[in-house]
């Protein structure tokens, strides 16, 4: 039996009662029977990389033509749905300065010749995969600099009429899966709606734009002032298209993830959220577009695809359900076990999943507060992922490059990933979910007070909402970081900002303050103290469990695949692999005896970025550590886990 419900969480496909659709591959169910040819939209297809000194190997599959063509929102599928990618190329261009230097757009949109660009979506202009490639490496004799290519942006994308039939859906909605900064978007040159926030996905109802039979011109406006702004940013800065180093990156400005439409029923599910509480019951609602409340039904499907029951509401409000005993199978790093389950209303129904799982903080039969995974305690072990590609910058450069870098973690034997600074498309989120990874999830920062420029609370908390609200059903993240060391913190009443947290989400651990100064403050669920090379012992707290929120900077610099060939920069250097992995086991051995009231480590970091070398990857994804290596590494990590969990079980 255990055998058979992990093949159907984890496998190629999943039996969900009457539907079966591959994971994550549910673009191919989504298409109609005759369905156009979405995402080339009429285009030949054809592999053409770019010329990218530095390409991953995924990148050099990237198909210009129809990049990234996954289904973008695995947690909200309409069996049978239609929809179309939109990524692939666009017309773009900088916009001309003007008197608020950009915030807002000109009052003009932009002729055809304005537009003297072809850039290929979703990857930002200063990346070398979106052609432009505005950006140290690439071609910056640009007029006026770079920086104005990237603070001000016009995007067109004409969509043929064939797209827009009746016989697609009553509805058109054009959804951007993520833009940075603020977007205006205009649809046959009228606006139909604007979004502020560089992190997460928006979308519009474009219907009444639309004129039957006719092509549809898609325009958007893009501002973004990045480190010159009072917005989050993360690890971005503009300075570093010219001049690159340190642990601040270059930026990637405008559309960065996947834009599509969808074709739906007039009246339509608009979102859907599954969490589940401590006590293990969870909680499901569906907001939609009717007026009134209208029953919502949820069928609900055991990982094996059995129907385990049904529970109704009300639109826009929450139900609870309690699977019995006989079907509770608890989402772990070791059994990612995942529940299919149906939202149906009169007018249409969604597919979504959910895990059972439970991370939250008790205290030991010693008075230590420690983070319980399901009634057990779970050493939680992972890296710092910045997620910065060599090539696609914030932007993944095919949808295989997201689920590798879960695979990765997993091979190397950690269960954890601390998202630092970013929030990621959704689809990585969900490899997480079927692989089995924890996610600690940051929120993106003001990276400190850049250029005298102090963040704005508004902002932030607006970002805030956003990412908890648009990511909360992932069974995958456990914990949210909401302040990082000094970035921004000092402007924030952090009391304030935790209950806003802890109101938006009560069903999970939020670490208030992530390293010094916040941490001195005692707020929040965790004690996270940041300590380069090596982590520090830890006092214990009778409120919060203890973290080694970054240590590490190892780093073993591959020659040919730096980021510029004149250096680079890690914490702790070693000459080789071997030695890499020799720094790593004796700094877990010295690490141990700390666990006895650490629970979890974050080490720095994932992969190479630009000029910080300390990842177990390079910037362009080439492992630095053979297959005999890596099973080393893991083979490390399991019994340090193993002793660890016994350590602070005692």
């Amino acid at each position: 039996m255990y055998v058979l419900l992990m093949a159907a969480a984890i496998g190629d496909t999943c039996q969900c009662g009457p539907f079966q659709y591959p994971r994550p591959q549910v673009n191919i169910t989504l298409q109609s029977a005759t369905p156009p040819k979405f995402g080339l939209l009429g285009l030949e297809s054809k592999t053409t990389p770019y010329p990218c000194p530095l390409v991953s190997a995924e990148g050099a599959k990237m198909d210009k033509d129809a990049p990234r063509p996954a289904f973008p929102r695995p947690q909200m599928v309409r069996p049978g749905g239609r929809w179309a990618n939109l990524n692939g190329p666009w017309r773009f261009g900088a916009a001309p300065a003007n008197a608020d230097n950009g915030s807002s757009p000109p009052a003009d949109l932009p002729s055809e010749a304005d537009l003297n660009l072809t850039i290929t979506v979703p990857f930002p202009p200063e990346a070398c995969l979106s052609g432009v490639w505005i950006n140290a490496l690439g071609d910056h004799n640009i007029p006026n600099g770079p920086d104005a290519w990237t603070t001000s942006l016009w995007y067109r994308k004409t969509i043929p009429a064939g797209i827009f039939t009746p016989s697609m859906g009553s509805s058109a909605i054009l959804h951007f899966e993520a833009v940075d900064w603020k977007a205006w978007v205009y649809v046959n040159r009228t606006l139909v709606g604007t979004h502020e926030g560089g992190y997460t996905s928006f979308s519009f109802d474009i219907t009444s734009f639309v004129v039957p039979g006719e092509d549809v011109e898609v325009t958007v406006y893009v501002y973004d002032p990045t480190d010159y702004g009072r917005q989050v940013f993360g690890k971005q800065r503009i300075t570093a298209l010219l001049s690159s180093g340190g642990v601040t990156y270059t930026p990637s400005s405008g559309i960065w993830d996947t834009v599509w439409v969808e074709f739906v029923p007039e009246a339509h599910i608009l979102d859907v959220v599954s969490t589940v509480s401590p006590a293990g019951a969870v909680a499901l609602s569906a907001a939609t577009t009717a007026a009134a409340p209208e029953e919502v039904a949820y069928e609900v499907f055991a990982p094996n695809g059995t129907s385990i029951g049904t529970v109704r509401g009300a639109s826009n409000a929450t139900v609870h359900f309690t699977p019995a005993p006989g079907d509770r199978y608890s989402w772990s790093p070791d059994t990612p076990f995942l529940y299919n389950f149906t939202v149906s209303t009169p007018t249409d129904t969604v597919v979504s999943y959910f895990g059972l799982r439970v991370f939250a903080n008790e205290k030991s039969s010693s008075g230590l507060v420690q983070p319980i995974l399901n009634g057990e305690y779970t050493f939680a072990l992972g890296w710092l992922d910045q997620s910065f590609w060599s090539d696609g910058l914030y932007a993944a450069p095919t949808d295989a490059a997201l689920k590798n870098e879960i695979l990765y973690n997993k091979n190397l034997g950690f269960n954890l990933i601390r998202l630092h600074q970013k929030v990621n498309p959704k689809l990585w989120y969900h490899w997480a979910d079927v692989v089995g990874v924890m996610i600690f999830q940051d929120m993106p920062q003001h990276y400190t007070d850049a250029h005298g420029i102090t963040p704005s609370v508004d902002l932030y908390e607006a970002d805030l909402r956003e990412m908890m609200t648009r990511r909360m059903s992932s069974p995958s993240i456990v914990q949210w970081i909401i302040f990082n060391e000094a970035d921004m913190i000092a402007h924030f009443n952090v009391s304030h900002e935790l209950s806003l947290a802890q109101s938006l989400d009560s069903t999970r651990i939020i670490d208030a303050a992530s390293g010094s100064p916040g941490q001195s403050l005692d707020l929040g669920n965790v004690s996270d103290v940041h300590h380069y090379p090596w982590p520090l012992p830890a006092n214990v707290s009778s409120i919060q469990y203890n973290m080694a929120g970054e240590w590490g900077g190892i780093g073993y610099w591959m020659i040919d695949h730096l980021y510029l060939s004149d250096g680079c920069f890690s914490v702790t250097p070693v000459p080789t692999p071997e030695a890499g992995v020799a720094a790593y086991s004796t700094a877990l051995a010295n690490f141990l005896p700390l666990t006895v009231n650490i629970s979890s480590s974050i080490i720095t970091g994932s992969t190479d970025v630009e000029r910080e070398c300390d990842g177990f990857l390079t910037y362009d994804r080439v492992h630095k550590y053979n297959s005999t290596l890596t099973q080393q590494i893991a083979q490390v990590n399991a019994k340090f886990r193993a002793a660890a969990e016994q350590l602070g079980s005692q």
